[in-house]
């Protein structure tokens, strides 16, 4: 019975000694998980902590960027923070989010994320404006390059009309007297033109424009050069400055081939040829017009032909307008011309020799010889007082007022209508010639004057009348001297 007592006693104890060691148990596991429990709860927080400490860290270094960004005064300056501010993103992005307290990612990843985007369109946009503002600078030099360009095209073919409205006023003038002028003015017309249009193709504004259009294409693609380096727009406003800047290339590229620029040079070239042309028919109708002057077997007129032939001859070789053709053309005209009236004229020389000959065997006594006491006269068929006096009467008929007599000018005729009764064409034996003779007698002053053969005054006044009308008519000459020796007469003029 004790034994049994003592048995259950000892399994009391057991018991007793089991549920205390089980108690234990559950209390050290109570504390052990309330341990573990509230290390958790400090590790969170202390992980929350140091999130937003990194958080706050990276929102500091946002803000940082960006007062450097707005600080900054070049865009140069400004690429660095804007750099670094996509460094920091790519390592948020990468390294920070996935290490988040979700709550951490709930909460403040949006506001990051936010703040990032805010910058990065503060940036954007700024590079964005940036580059419309180069853009729209380069493309107000081109506009001001295109309006300059058609306004210089307008100018030139204003210019070219104008040439053209005056050129046309000169050749419509038919006063006789200003014709030398008139093609003087004419030539350098010309010339001036010749001279322009080379300048406007080869030296002028042209070569400078197209420089100039290069220099702002060159222009246009370096800012695009400058927008893909930099890398910062995108998508929709990148092809919005593409856009823009292939039209300024396009329109540029357009004004290189402007048609206005082939518009003044066919101008150029169409009044240059007009010009050249009338020209070219001025001198051929002076060639005809000193054809069809009526000879009348006139030695003088035959002398008058061959000389203004000659100027003539002279006066297009030396301006050298004519090409090739027109020139060899022209010349062949002069040669046959000259060849015709040189001709002509050693008739005329020969047959007034064989008048002479014949006038001094009729003169010649045949019954004794001459006394050499007595004087020899020389009987003339024109009476130059009495010509004199038929010349004014013409002229106050015509409206004009009578000659003047001068003794210079007199002298110098006589002189000449002695040397021509000589038979030296004219000239005295030393070569001197009408011009010269003038000078010898002491007149210096403008002059003009005729030669005739005649057989009697009046008809040494019709003469001049037929063949010299409009020297005797011009009023610039007001002084006149006459000089008659057997069939010759001379007349001289001077102002």
């Amino acid at each position: 019975m004790n034994n049994n007592k003592q048995s259950l006693s000892k399994k009391k104890t057991v018991a007793i000694i089991i549920s205390c060691i089980l108690a234990v148990g559950l209390i050290t596991t109570g504390i052990t998980l309330y341990i573990i429990e509230e290390n958790r709860k400090q590790d969170d927080l202390n992980q929350q902590q140091s999130e937003n400490e990194l958080l706050d860290s990276i929102l500091a270094q946002i803000n940082e960027f960006e007062r450097q960004f707005n600080n900054a005064n070049e865009r140069e300056q400004k690429l660095q923070p804007y750099a670094d501010l996509s460094s920091l993103y790519d390592d948020f992005e990468n390294n920070v989010f996935p290490v988040h307290h979700e709550l951490i990612r709930n909460q403040r990843q949006a506001s990051i994320v936010n703040r990032f985007n805010e910058v990065f369109r503060l940036k954007e946009n700024w590079f964005y404006n940036h580059y419309v503002e180069l853009i729209t600078d380069v493309e107000q030099q081109a506009t001001d390059i295109t309006v300059n360009w058609e306004d210089y095209y307008n100018k030139i073919a204003s210019d070219i009309s104008e040439i053209n409205s005056q050129f046309q006023d000169i050749i419509s003038n038919d006063n006789e007297d200003e014709e030398i002028e008139l093609t003087q003015v004419i030539l350098e017309i010309y010339n001036n033109l010749i001279i322009t249009m080379k300048l406007f193709l080869e030296n002028g504004f042209t070569d400078d424009k197209i420089t100039d259009v290069d220099n702002i294409i060159e222009n246009i693609k370096d800012i695009d050069s400058l927008i893909t380096q930099d890398s910062i727009i995108i998508d929709q406003r990148l092809q919005e400055l593409s856009n823009k800047s292939i039209a300024i290339i396009d329109n540029l590229s357009l004004q290189l081939q402007n048609e206005d620029r082939n518009n003044v040079i066919n101008q150029f070239e169409t009044l240059i040829a007009d010009i050249y042309s009338w020209l070219l028919n001025y001198y051929l109708e002076l060639l005809n017009e000193i054809a069809n002057i009526e000879l009348l077997n006139e030695r003088e007129t035959l002398e008058n032909k061959i000389a203004d032939l000659e100027n003539i001859k002279i006066t297009v070789e030396n301006i050298g307008i004519l090409d090739e053709n027109d020139m060899q053309e022209f010349f062949d005209r002069v040669d046959e011309l000259l060849e015709e009236y040189n001709s002509e004229l050693e008739e005329i020389i020969e047959r007034e020799r064989l008048v002479r000959q014949q006038r001094q065997s009729a003169s010649t006594p045949t019954t004794s010889a001459p006394d050499p006491h007595q004087t020899q006269t020389t009987t003339n068929n024109v009476n130059p007082m009495e010509l004199f006096h038929l010349l004014n009467v013409y002229r106050e008929e015509n409206g004009l007022p009578a000659f003047n007599w001068n003794v210079t000018l007199a002298s110098a005729a006589q002189e000449h209508a002695e040397t021509i009764d000589n038979g030296r064409n004219f000239t005295t034996s030393d070569g001197i010639n009408w011009l010269d003779r003038l000078k010898i007698h002491g007149w210096i002053r403008a002059s003009s004057g005729v030669n005739v053969t005649a057989l009697s005054t009046q008809d040494a006044f019709s003469t001049i009348a037929n063949v010299a009308s409009e020297r005797i008519l011009n009023p610039r000459w007001t002084e006149i001297g006459i000089g008659a020796h057997v069939i010759y007469c001379s007349v001289a003029l001077g102002d």
